[in-house]
């Protein structure tokens, strides 16, 4: 580790992995990146939030780590939990994160999850709660002369951080190596998929049926015309109003779907603290396939 010998003993501290990690003289940068702010949902966010919670934990309670960060030459610990863009497709900022409101929470939970562990610890910290476009807080701490900087960032500012100032290219650059992706959240498709499976077995054990609401939607050509209007105008308003008109269409010709409940994504993520109904679940399918190219293969 860090050029050398030395192993760790096993644990869930220690065997954590992350998205980015980068060296630059005395500075280590661990980078975990959420796509867009919806990415994850609340659940995605604690996660992300708990891996940093666990290096605290790791590099306050064990020597060992602390004296191979050292003959590293570290001496500033960065642990940057990174927000790309927002739901247009924009550089993400705090605003944007807070308006679709659910996954902000995780954030925020997560980093009272780290402040209590700091207190458990007896470890003096900072926190800089002051919000800026491009960050929502920052928590500083020093444990054996190493500087530890644990960060909430958006945008172009999740690059500067990462890089500690010395990046090559902005989020731009980015951005446009990104948009060939057909689904930038892995995490919310598997729920998704799940659910949806669930879905159709339930409803071919009950009701004889081999339907689920993304092959309703998928057979509706009215239902596919909301989709197609969320896609062509992102925000929380249009997402809403096709919710709203599909689960009434639904209503109407597949009402079956309806009495199947819970789905697995609401039992998933209402585990996490979070409300979280079939309203949401349909929003959510709505996102999925408001992707042009998912909507192609899936037809």
């Amino acid at each position: 580790m860090l050029g050398q010998a030395i192993k760790l003993e096993e644990s869930e501290l220690t065997k954590q992995k992350f998205d980015i990690v980068n060296k630059s003289k005395d500075n280590l940068a661990f980078c975990e990146l959420k796509m867009k702010v919806y990415s994850g949902c609340t659940a995605g966010r604690v996660e992300l939030m708990e891996k940093f919670n666990k290096f605290t934990k790791l590099i306050i309670g064990n020597q060992s780590f602390r004296n191979c960060i050292k003959n590293a030459g570290i001496r500033n610990v960065f642990l940057i939990g990174g927000i790309l863009f927002d739901i247009q497709g924009e550089p993400a900022t705090t605003q944007k994160d807070e308006e679709w409101g659910i996954c902000y929470n995780g954030l925020l939970r997560g980093k009272n999850d780290i402040i209590k562990t700091l207190k458990d610890k007896n470890v003096q910290y900072k926190v800089d709660e002051e919000k800026l476009p491009e960050k929502a807080f920052l928590i500083e701490f020093v444990v054996d002369s190493i500087k530890v900087n644990i960060i909430a960032v958006y945008g172009n500012e999740v690059i500067q951080r990462l890089f500690i100032g010395k990046q090559k290219y902005d989020i731009e650059h980015f951005k446009k190596q990104l948009e060939g992706m057909l689904y930038d959240d892995l995490w919310l498709g598997q729920i998704i998929t799940m659910s949806e499976r669930a879905v159709l077995d339930q409803n071919f054990k009950k009701n004889k049926k081999l339907n689920n609401y993304t092959l309703s939607i998928l057979k509706n050509s009215e239902m596919l015309k909301e989709v197609n209007k969320f896609r062509l105008n992102r925000n929380n308003k249009t997402l809403e109003d096709a919710t709203l008109r599909i689960i009434g269409m639904i209503k109407d010709y597949d009402k079956n779907l309806l009495e199947i409940r819970p789905t697995p994504a609401e039992v998933i993520i209402k585990s996490s603290g979070e409300d979280y109904d079939i309203d949401d679940y349909v929003a959510d399918i709505v996102q999925f396939l408001s992707c042009k190219e998912i909507i192609n293969v899936l037809q």
